[in-house]
């Protein structure tokens, strides 16, 4: 891929970026963030992909997401992590036909609005983020070679290997996994004649697509077990909504650790090099 190329594709996705960063206030609610935080998604991707280069060439550490727009998708993650917990909350509640957690709700509502409020403050201050796409186009490579590429797609495979090789995976392990299959579907139309599916998986994990959307089932019920730990739960002052709480969280933790076993036994299963099994060649 030549510089030309690599331009004109970072001047698409900071465009879409943009667009989507301008719907985000003043409401900044969830189906917004979520595309906003996709678009940028995108284009770590490609800086990883593109970046690549810099790394094999000994230029330097390659491409990185500039501060300001990294420090603004933070701030959206967790906002999206507080509304979610929120609706999750709701719906697990009126599941059960249990009182709503009043308390509870009312904390995640607080940090909900002080996001917000530091949100605003960066949206005040930033049209755009057109000085952060000039840095980068300064920075990418002449071209982005079939090497580079073949490493790229090298290291988001290792990923899967280095959860499998642990005894016991941890929570970042499969995190890392999920990010490395996001970076492959989100790179596929510039990688495309690099790998392949050699052979179908079984019908419901027919690609790395879904194993992502596994995957992040997963890092949800996390986010939602880490929103129910002691530093929100001792909060609550009424004795039957904190139980309920943490009936809760026990329920959440078990269908997490259900899902750690049935998603380690799908990568081990259709990883590899035999038949039926998930393989990035290069």
């Amino acid at each position: 891929m030549k510089r030309k190329e690599t331009v004109n594709i970072i001047r698409r996705r900071f465009k879409k970026i943009d667009t989507a960063f301008r719907s985000l206030p003043p409401h900044f609610n969830a189906q917004d963030i979520h595309v906003f935080r996709v678009e940028v998604k995108k284009l770590k991707a490609f800086l990883r992909f593109t970046g690549m280069e810099g790394k094999k060439s000994g230029k330097g550490p390659g491409l990185k997401l500039p501060k300001k727009l990294r420090d603004f998708y933070k701030i959206t993650g967790d906002l999206r992590n507080l509304q979610l917990q929120d609706q999750n909350i709701r719906k697990s509640f009126a599941a059960g036909d249990r009182k709503l957690p009043h308390q509870y709700l009312d904390l995640l509502s607080g940090e909900v609005a002080g996001n917000i409020f530091l949100a605003e403050l960066l949206v005040k201050n930033k049209k755009n983020f057109k000085k952060e796409q000039v840095r980068i186009i300064a920075r990418l490579p002449t071209r982005t070679g079939k090497r580079s590429t073949e490493k790229f797609m090298r290291s988001k495979t290792e990923a899967v290997q280095d959860l499998l090789a642990l005894s016991s995976p941890t929570d970042e392990s499969f995190h890392s996994v999920r990010k490395s299959f996001k970076d492959l579907l989100y790179t596929q139309s510039y990688t495309e004649d690099q790998y392949v599916l050699q052979q179908p998986l079984p019908p419901a994990y027919s690609d790395i697509g879904s194993l992502a959307d596994q995957l992040g089932d997963l890092q949800d019920l996390r986010i939602g077990v880490g929103l129910l730990q002691p530093a929100y739960t001792d909060k609550v002052i009424p004795e039957k909504e904190r139980i309920d709480l943490l009936d809760l969280r026990g329920q959440w933790q078990e269908e997490k650790q259900r899902k750690e076993l049935e998603i380690y036994a799908l990568l081990k299963e259709n990883t590899g090099t035999g038949p039926g099994k998930l393989s990035f060649s290069c």
